[in-house]
């Protein structure tokens, strides 16, 4: 009886399907109880001063990517196949904003200010903008590439 128990092959595993404990995730941990909070609220005081300013437009936008920051933070905290996605556009988005209404400030500013060298302040802006833009937007994809199998529901 013990021989013939030996020769039966063991039935093949199902493969361990990957969970949060298998990755690093301090990143991820700080993106959704830390950044895209803190980045919701920024959103919602920026659209009060827009307003405050008179600018209703940009208040509109300040409200629409605080939104944005809370869904996005949603989709990730309940690991949706389209969180990671939602983030690089959220990323794209808010710096987009940020260096429209930079170019946006620097053609409203005196010739004057411009001419005294000061307006070159809001061109650094968007080459900043947009080197942060790059950088983050790379490292996100990069890392939540990597977890992929975590985000399917």
């Amino acid at each position: 009886a013990r021989e013939e128990k030996q020769d039966k092959p063991e039935p093949p595993k199902k493969p361990k399907a990957p969970s949060i404990s298998d990755y690093p995730m301090k990143w991820y941990y700080f993106m959704i109880y830390g950044l895209l909070i803190v980045s919701a609220v920024g959103s919602f005081i920026s659209s009060l001063i827009s307003f405050a300013d008179g600018s209703v437009i940009m208040g509109l936008i300040s409200i629409a990517i605080g939104i944005d920051a809370l869904v996005t933070r949603s989709a990730l905290a309940n690991l949706r196949s389209s969180g990671p996605g939602q983030l690089l556009a959220y990323f794209a988005v808010s710096y987009g904003v940020n260096i429209v209404d930079c170019l946006i400030e620097y053609n409203d500013q005196p010739i004057l200010f411009r001419e005294m060298g000061l307006g070159e302040v809001y061109l650094w802006m968007v080459a900043i903008y947009l080197i942060a833009a790059l950088i983050q937007i790379g490292c996100n994809a990069s890392y939540f590439g990597k977890r992929k199998p975590l985000f399917t529901n």
